[in-house]
């Protein structure tokens, strides 16, 4: 593989027509990245209006095999440095689709996601001859190295393009699988060329003539394969059995070194009742599942981790009941005020106040060990959806089980179980006003919610979770608050995704 150093022509630097797509924003720092750390690659087309614009948000790119790594982390310090959401996609068996998602404001203060797509390749793949269609997985295969390349500099930014046979060849084969016109009218620009044009005539056979003469205005499979295949023989060499096994061998090796699993993100959500908790995770689940800015991302919604034991301790009458004054109206009350009613009580589910009795402590101790112990037995069900690549999108975050339902402190239990509890991806405390939130909840006084934000803040810290707690405003724009989380979910998931250790996305926090 040669390397030349070269400035492009400034006329294929042309106008931006109007059916461009804006890169500006993001291919400058990328390319920059990608030239400092020495990634091996070629852009594979469309590249005519870069690092400014380009004609759909997706970047194509072939890579050398042995670089899916350096291209992941380099892509992701460049998303870093602009305050992009960094997401990969699916591993597959030769792509590396790397999101880019950033957070644009819009004409009420909101907020609304734009995305630009790396689609990377670790190999061109064709299928033309008749034991290419036979046997699939051996078709023939061009690898970077097998390319050329020339470096190019347009507007004081540099990157790398195939040299000008390879490239015919990949625009060629651009042609045959998307059927576009302007595939179509770049092969007739290039074959203005001379040198070119001897070479591809020599290469298929015919006699030289006028460009357009030769390619047709529709792709014939018929006519047009061959020519293809001829090019590749003559450029890569011939596809004899020995090649194929080779390559195969080579894109395996790929695949296997591409299959190492990592965990699926596990994302907690808390704050007290009342505080849009329900309405942020529904706006989460619709953005990760519609592929509106992203692939569809598999997901798992438990409204809590602790839906095991909760049934069997049903069966318990004595941490199932309580005794409390009875309402006002009832004949009981009206005939004794100081009457305590017996009540059937969930002390792990429903809200209890504290009656003034040692029992009742001693039934909530109780209730709150036996949650945690619920946690983890049920996490294993989470767990197993994790190593499956499905992320875990937790409503009650298991932090929640030391405070609600007027859980009163227990700091050596806290102390001691709170590190025990799975440890999250991140967990996003959404917060609100008290006044705003005892307004929409009657059944909670302000000192409760503001005892609930103080109290999860030390359960947090004593959990040793405090680099997973992400605050999200929810007394806000709804969009921002919708977009804010969201955000920071598709980090998480896309930190999860390469193994690397959860870290706080705030580029686009207010």
């Amino acid at each position: 593989m040669t390397l030349a150093t070269c400035v492009h022509d400034p006329r294929c630097f042309q106008q931006r027509p109007p059916e461009s797509i804006d890169l500006g924003h993001l291919l400058p720092a990328m390319l920059r990245q990608f030239e400092d750390g020495g990634l091996r690659y070629v852009v594979m087309r469309n590249y005519e209006g870069f690092p400014h614009w380009g004609y759909k948000p997706d970047v194509g790119l072939l890579i050398d095999h042995r670089d899916t790594s350096l291209l992941v982390d380099l892509f992701q310090k460049a998303c870093d440095e602009l305050g992009y959401v960094f997401i990969p996609a699916t591993p597959s068996r030769n792509n590396v689709v790397l999101f880019a998602v950033r957070a644009m404001p819009d004409a009420n203060d909101g907020r609304q996601f734009d995305a630009v797509k790396v689609d990377a390749r670790t190999y061109e793949s064709f299928a033309l001859g008749r034991w290419h269609r036979r046997l699939r997985p051996f078709n023939y295969k061009v690898f970077l190295d097998d390319t050329r390349r020339r470096r190019v500099v347009q507007d004081d930014c540099a990157f790398h393009v195939y040299d000008q046979h390879d490239d015919f060849i990949m625009l060629f084969k651009q042609w045959r699988r998307k059927g576009h016109t302007r595939y179509r009218n770049a092969l007739i620009e290039r074959l203005n060329d001379a040198q070119l044009l001897d070479w591809f005539c020599g290469t298929i056979g015919v006699k030289k003539t006028e460009p357009e003469r030769l390619i047709g205005p529709v792709y014939d499979e018929s006519t047009h394969d061959p020519w293809l295949l001829h090019m590749l023989q003559r450029r890569y060499g011939r596809s004899t059995p020995w090649r194929m096994i080779v390559t195969h061998w080579r894109a395996s090796a790929v695949a296997l070194r591409r299959m190492r699993p990592h965990a699926a993100a596990l994302i907690y959500f808390t704050g007290p009742d009342g505080c849009g908790k329900s309405t942020v995770l529904e706006y989460v689940k619709r953005i990760l599942s519609d592929g509106s800015i992203i692939e569809p991302v598999k997901f798992r919604h438990l409204y809590s981790l602790k839906n095991v034991l909760v049934h069997v301790t049903q069966r318990f009458a004595w941490l199932k009941s309580a005794r409390r004054p009875g309402r006002p109206g009832d004949a009981s009350n009206d005939a004794n005020p100081a009457e305590l009613v017996l009540q059937r009580v969930d002390n792990m589910t429903v809200r209890d106040r504290d009656p003034g009795t040692k029992g009742w402590r001693i039934r909530k101790l109780i209730a709150l060990l036996v949650g945690l112990l619920d946690i983890r037995v049920s996490y294993l069900v989470a767990w197993s959806f994790r190593w499956c690549g499905i992320v875990v999108l937790v409503e009650t975050s298991p932090y929640d089980v030391f405070i609600k339902y007027h859980m009163p402190e227990f700091p050596w239990v806290e102390r001691l179980f709170a590190p025990l509890l799975p440890r999250p991806n991140v967990c996003l405390v959404l917060r609100a006003n008290a006044e705003r939130i005892a307004t929409r909840k009657p059944e909670l006084t302000v000192g409760e919610i503001t005892d609930f934000y103080e109290r999860i803040d030390r359960v947090i810290r004593r959990a040793g979770a405090n680099n997973s707690a992400v605050s999200i405003p929810t007394d806000v724009a709804p969009d921002l608050t919708f977009t804010l989380a969201a955000a920071e979910v598709i980090h998480q998931i896309g930190l999860a995704r390469i193994g690397a250790q959860p870290s706080r996305f705030s580029a686009n926090d207010p």
